[in-house]
């Protein structure tokens, strides 16, 4: 089955998030609000998720810590964030983000 991590801090964004990925299929979802709760998810023996879907700054990492522990991980990650700066984006895809995705953008 596959599984996404979702970590994202702001409870709308994380609800339309998840019933987006329901309707597409994907079902088992691992919600963290933080890096220690992503970090906790992800040493659950269910093994890593297929996909990452993180919020850029969290409230423990707020300089896209997320990201790297994703890539360590080699779980595939989209970004979603609030902020466009092109260094940071540059910087992320970089770092092999699938892509990084402006919460405001109507591909939300």
């Amino acid at each position: 089955m596959q599984t996404t991590l979702l970590v994202e801090d702001a409870s709308f964004f994380e609800k339309a998030i998840v019933k987006k990925l329901h309707e597409v299929g994907r079902h088992q979802i691992m919600v963290a609000r933080s890096y220690a709760e992503a970090e906790n998810c992800l040493d659950l023996p269910i093994g890593d998720p297929d996909l990452a879907l993180v919020d850029l700054t969290l409230p423990d990492a707020p300089d896209g810590e997320i990201v790297d522990l994703c890539s360590e991980r080699h779980i595939p990650t989209i970004v979603f964030t609030s902020r466009f700066d092109p260094k940071i984006r540059n910087k992320m895809l970089s770092k092999g983000v699938i892509d990084y995705v402006l919460k405001d953008s109507p591909a939300v």
